[in-house]
């Protein structure tokens, strides 16, 4: 599936989580969906390239540069979801936030 089609499919996810918040929350939510959606599709094409790399690059024993930026994204994508978490009604927030761990689960295979 191409990027931008993965994009659309993760915002859609996010929305669906997001959809009973109030008006006035709405274009703050959907701009930090967007940006979690890139970085949630960015950190999976992160984690297959260093998963198919290593985290060391042949050039002495440097570090692999999707690596180090997926460190960085992953703390912003934390930050971004916690974010929008924080805005949901409790009970609501509880179904995302054990959707965000499944998700941190699964990218822990790259550190």
């Amino acid at each position: 599936m191409e990027k931008d089609e993965r994009i659309k499919k993760e915002i859609q996810k996010l929305r669906k989580i997001f959809k009973n918040l109030p008006k006035d929350k709405s274009a703050i939510v959907e701009k930090l969906i967007s940006n979690a959606a890139f970085m949630a599709v960015t950190l999976e094409d992160l984690q297959e390239a260093v998963n198919k790399n290593g985290c060391v690059i042949d050039y002495g024993t440097k570090r692999n540069p999707a690596a180090e930026i997926y460190n960085t994204m992953i703390k912003n994508y934390s930050t971004t979801i916690k974010q929008l978490i924080d805005l949901l009604p409790t009970e609501e927030a509880k179904v995302a936030e054990s959707e965000f761990v499944k998700f941190i689960q699964k990218q822990k295979a790259v550190k």
